[in-house]
C-alpha cells in the first residue's frame, strides 16, 4: 500500500510536469506552439523547463494547456480581443508575474526558427526575446537550439540578479 501511494504521488508530480526548484520565481510555460507532433511538443516543454529550472519554478503540461486554451478561446469571442488579456487571466490563475513562450517555426524544408519569449505581466513588457535558426534540423537540433536558448535566458536571469 505504501508503495502504491509513492507511484501515485510520483505519477501526479510527472503529470503535471512542474519543475521542484526551491526558492526560485514560479513562471507559466506556455504551450509550445508550432508544426509538431505533441509529443515533440511535451520533450520540447520538458527541455525547456528543465533548462531554466535553477532560476525559476516552471508550471507547464497539461493543466496549464487546457487553461491557456480556454483563456484565448474566451478571449476570442471578445469585440476587443486582445493577448495582454489572456497573458493576464493565465499569470492571475498561476499566480506568477512571468510568462515564457517557446515557438517553433518552419522556414524552409529541414530549416527552422525557434523563438523564445519572456513576459513581464505586471508591466506588460518582454523581459528577453530571443531567436536562433536550425539548419538541417533533426528533431534532436531541435531541442538542442531550445535549449541553448534556454540557456541564454538561464545565464541572463542570473546576470541581472547580480
Amino acid at each position: 500500500m505504501h508503495t502504491m501511494i509513492k507511484t501515485i504521488c510520483l505519477v501526479a508530480a510527472l503529470l503535471f510536469n512542474i519543475s521542484l526548484a526551491q526558492g526560485a520565481e514560479r513562471i507559466v510555460l506556455l504551450p509550445v506552439a508550432g508544426e509538431l507532433l505533441a509529443s515533440e511538443k511535451v520533450q520540447l516543454a520538458d527541455a525547456a523547463a528543465h533548462a531554466v529550472s535553477g532560476q525559476y519554478h516552471v508550471l507547464y503540461g497539461d493543466k496549464v494547456n487546457q487553461f491557456v486554451v480556454k483563456a484565448f478561446q474566451d478571449e476570442s469571442k471578445k469585440l476587443d480581443c486582445d493577448e495582454s488579456n489572456c497573458y493576464k487571466k493565465i499569470a492571475s490563475e498561476f499566480k506568477v508575474d512571468k510568462i515564457m513562450a517557446l515557438k517553433i517555426a518552419k522556414v524552409a524544408s529541414g530549416k527552422y526558427l525557434v523563438a523564445l519569449n519572456l513576459y513581464d505581466i505586471p508591466t506588460g513588457g518582454v523581459i528577453v526575446s530571443k531567436s536562433a535558426e536550425c539548419s538541417e534540423c533533426s528533431f534532436e537540433k531541435l531541442v538542442a537550439t531550445a535549449q541553448s536558448i534556454m540557456n541564454v535566458l538561464a545565464k541572463g536571469s542570473q546576470d541581472k540578479s547580480k
